[in-house]
């Protein structure tokens, strides 16, 4: 892998990741989910509340749910809710991701596992190969992106085995790290909540629009 160049590297990387039928994403503090091909995804996400969510997507429609039920009444954000909607409480904020900013921010990473997801990776202007380092016990090989629409992403790419982006660097004005993981690894898709158990999560944000 090391004697391809950077635009060779990045092309395998990106068919290799993309192929994989499954895999885990996690954003350090923020993100946690596992996902396939299939537009499924699940795991955990941290808003800007700090509060913990479960998260579930399923193509276009997701759901999302506070693991502490106790801290989240006790939040700003879960008072303002429950005092316009009562109903709620304990339950799945649920809608399409097309017509709730939140959960469409909560769930967006979750389409990375999705056919031509990474496209604009490898389509960066300039590609420029860097040395190798360890992720995740892996040895990867790093590929600096740059792009006048994306500034510059660091792409760290399996060197053995399967060339799997094992994690991407933007550093920007937010920096964020991505880790990849979990390749081809069974992920068994969570049940739908029934709709018993949910809210209309644009009626919600729809009611605290207007505090």
């Amino acid at each position: 892998m090391e004697r391809l160049s950077a635009r060779e590297i990045l092309d395998k990387a990106v068919a290799a990741t993309e192929s994989a039928r499954t895999l885990r994403l996690r954003i350090p503090g923020s993100l946690d989910v596992t996902m396939d091909r299939e537009g499924n995804c699940a795991g955990s996400f941290t808003g800007n509340d700090e509060q913990p969510y479960e998260v579930l997507r399923k193509n276009d429609k997701a759901w999302l749910k506070p693991k502490d039920e106790a801290a989240y009444r006790n939040s700003k954000q879960g008072r303002a809710l429950l005092a316009e909607m009562p109903e709620a409480g304990g339950k799945y904020m649920h809608a399409d991701t097309s017509d709730s900013f939140t959960l469409g921010l909560a769930t967006f990473p979750c389409q990375l596992g999705r056919p031509g997801a990474l496209e604009k990776i490898s389509a960066g202007e300039k590609a420029t190969k860097g040395g190798l380092s360890e992720v995740g016990g892996r040895t990867a090989v790093a590929v600096k992106v740059s792009s006048a629409e994306d500034g510059e992403i660091t792409v760290h790419v399996a060197t053995e085995g399967q060339p799997h982006i094992l994690r991407l660097d933007q550093p920007r004005e937010a920096p964020r790290t991505m880790l990849l993981s979990d390749f081809d690894e069974p992920f068994t898709v969570p049940g739908s909540p029934p709709a018993a158990q949910t809210y209309d999560g644009v009626e919600a944000e729809r009611l605290l629009s207007g505090l």
